[in-house]
Parts: structure tokens; C-alpha cells; sequence
């Protein structure tokens, strides 16, 4: 008895790792100002999140919409410079795909899928100004909490000051 692995399906949805790269990499350089969450769901769909960016995509209260991406230029007629940026975002996402599906002959025949949205259902598509990204983040300090530690109170005490306290046993 043969045992099929998933290549053996000829005619199966499947995206490889390197199309994700590829997915990644021209989306950040396409669209530096805005921040992507890119992923690989099932081993057949390409998934893109639209998280922030400098300009609103969305009028709906939550920050949260799925885009049909049969539907981006009527959804967006009111906004062409939206309809224009997603039909972008998704065109590189749909970059190497093929579609030889034949649906009045129920025949499904895609390269892979590919799944659109602005924002998350957890976490909202946030507006904000045009970063500069040549600029270096300012670092925070990092606590060595290696050489400190906590009283019976809660403070956070240097380790010197925990070593020379004097404890009273009761």
C-alpha cells in the first residue's frame, strides 16, 4: 500500500516557504510606512493583516474589516486611493498564482489562497504619522534584576543593600 504525501496531490492549493519570503519582502519594500502581519495558514493560503499605517483604510468603529478581493474597487469607490492601495497589497500577495477553475463544472483549481484583511479581530488597524525608519529607536534601559532583589515589602533592593539588611527572626 502506497502512503500519499501532501506533493503527491497534484492538483492541491500549497504555498511554499519561499513565496512567503518573497510575499514578505516586497510587501516592506513596497509599502515601508505601513506594518504587515504576513502568515502561512494550512500550507495553502497567504494571509495579510494590514496592522498600521499613515492613512485610514476603514470607517468601521472596531479597526477590524475583511476585504472580498473580488470586490476591493466597489467596496472602496469612495475611496480610490484605498481601492488602489489594497488592489496593490493584493496583487503582490496574488503574484505566481494561478486560477484554472472552472465553477460550471464545480473544477477548483487554485495555486493557492489568498486571505485579506485591515486590522485584526483582537487588535485594530491603528493610524499613525509617517515614520521614518532611518531614525535609531532610543533603547530603554534594562534592569539587572540578576543583582537585585525583592523584600518581604516588595521593593526592589541593589544586592548590596539586600546583603548588609539585617533580619529579624521571630
Amino acid at each position: 500500500m502506497k502512503i500519499l504525501k501532501y506533493n503527491d496531490y497534484v492538483n492541491e492549493a500549497y504555498v511554499s516557504n519561499e513565496k512567503m519570503d518573497q510575499v514578505k519582502k516586497d510587501l516592506k519594500s513596497t509599502f515601508p510606512e505601513f506594518k504587515f502581519s504576513i502568515r502561512k495558514r494550512d500550507l495553502m493560503s497567504v494571509n495579510v493583516s494590514i496592522l498600521s499605517g499613515p492613512i485610514s483604510l476603514t470607517d468601521n468603529p472596531d479597526g477590524y474589516e475583511q476585504i472580498n478581493q473580488y470586490q476591493i474597487k466597489n467596496r472602496f469607490k469612495d475611496k480610490p486611493e484605498v481601492a488602489n492601495f489594497l488592489q496593490q497589497v493584493h496583487d503582490i500577495m496574488d503574484k505566481g498564482n494561478h486560477d484554472n477553475s472552472d465553477l460550471m463544472v464545480d473544477y477548483h483549481d487554485f495555486g493557492f489562497y489568498t486571505h485579506l484583511e485591515i486590522g485584526q479581530w483582537d487588535k485594530p488597524y491603528v493610524i499613525h504619522d509617517n515614520i521614518d525608519k532611518t531614525t535609531p529607536k532610543k533603547k530603554k534601559p534594562k534592569l539587572d534584576l540578576g543583582k537585585s532583589y525583592i523584600d518581604k515589602e516588595g521593593n526592589l533592593m541593589s544586592f548590596e543593600s539586600f546583603k548588609n539588611r539585617k533580619w529579624l527572626n521571630n
